[in-house]
């Protein structure tokens, strides 16, 4: 198994949307709702892409409006992101494009990948997954996941994507299209 140079990954959003709770399952297979990230939490974990062991680390953006200011810095150094909203709180989809603007100075917006999280909630859903490709699409974002925490539903393929799509651009290994 070859073993590729680290990668760093930043999950930013909307305070409440589920970032940690998406970190937390990726770790430990579990669902655990967590609290309310204060300024940045930092994992590290070895990730298997594609038979490629990939050390890690992932920059938990606290999304509180205080912390906010912070993102810029906590996306510099990032190799691509998941810009995580709530399915069944429309106004965290509306406020996708400020954190797009606060991470594309030092994030190319094809290394970002959209993330329509707790898409477990059924009928309470607020945000259609047509309006969300196509906000993927104007801003020419790598793609839309929908994910769940809770079911473990998408979680590793949103990872597994986005280290993918940071691998290629980066042209580390060639990569097959999903």
């Amino acid at each position: 198994m070859a073993e590729l140079s680290g990668k760093i990954l930043l999950v930013a959003g909307e305070g409440g949307v589920g970032k940690s709770t998406l970190i937390r399952y990726l770790l430990d297979r579990s669902y655990q709702p967590q609290k309310i990230t204060v300024g940045v939490n930092v994992e590290s974990c070895k990730y298997d892409v594609d038979g490629s062991d990939i050390q890690v680390t992932i920059k938990d953006a606290g999304g509180e409006e205080r912390f906010r200011f912070m993102l810029p810095m906590w996306a510099k150094g990032a190799d691509g992101a998941l810009l995580v909203f709530d399915l069944g709180r429309f106004h965290t989809f509306l406020h996708v494009t400020e954190w797009l603007a606060l991470m594309q100075e030092h994030i190319p917006t094809d290394r970002i990948l959209l993330i329509g999280a707790k898409s477990d909630i059924g009928i309470r859903r607020d945000v259609d997954a047509m309006e969300a490709e196509k906000l993927s699409e104007k801003h020419n974002l790598a793609g839309y996941l929908e994910t769940s925490a809770k079911l473990g539903e998408g979680v590793d393929e949103a990872f597994s994507n986005l280290l993918r799509i940071v691998l290629e651009v980066q042209s580390e290994i060639p990569i097959n299209k999903v």
